[in-house]
């Protein structure tokens, strides 16, 4: 499991509230440029010219690509995979990450408090 704690725009409220977003059995992650401003040199942008928040990419090769590097290794054992990839487009930074699935959720209180919630829920003896 990985988690990406965040700040999230209410844009029909035009208020801030902290949020969680939980990857499930997630195989892989990139994160940082291109920022928002150079979003466009992003190799999926003009697929569905993005602004901010979570994404996914439909038909993306990712998940073939990390099959295929494995098999160098072990071809008798790997297997192919279901997983999704997701695109956390931010005002400084893109995460990607390859996950079979994700949750968000809006969480009550400050930034510190829902990164203390998130590390709470990764290591429950904190």
């Amino acid at each position: 499991m990985a988690m990406l704690v965040f700040v999230a725009r209410d844009v029909r409220s035009r208020t801030n509230t902290c949020a969680i977003a939980t990857f499930r059995r997630y195989e892989q992650a990139m994160i940082g440029y291109p920022n928002d401003e150079a979003w466009s040199g992003h190799r999926y942008f003009d697929v569905g010219r993005w602004t901010y928040g979570i994404l996914e990419v439909m038909g993306s090769d990712w998940s073939d690509r990390l099959v295929e590097q494995n098999r160098v290794a072990f071809p008798a054992t790997t297997r192919t995979r279901t997983s999704r990839h997701f695109i956390v487009a931010c005002h400084e930074d893109v995460v990607e990450i390859l996950a079979e699935d994700v949750a968000v959720e809006a969480v009550a209180g400050t930034f510190d408090e829902a990164l203390l919630t998130a590390v709470r829920r990764l290591t429950p003896s904190v």
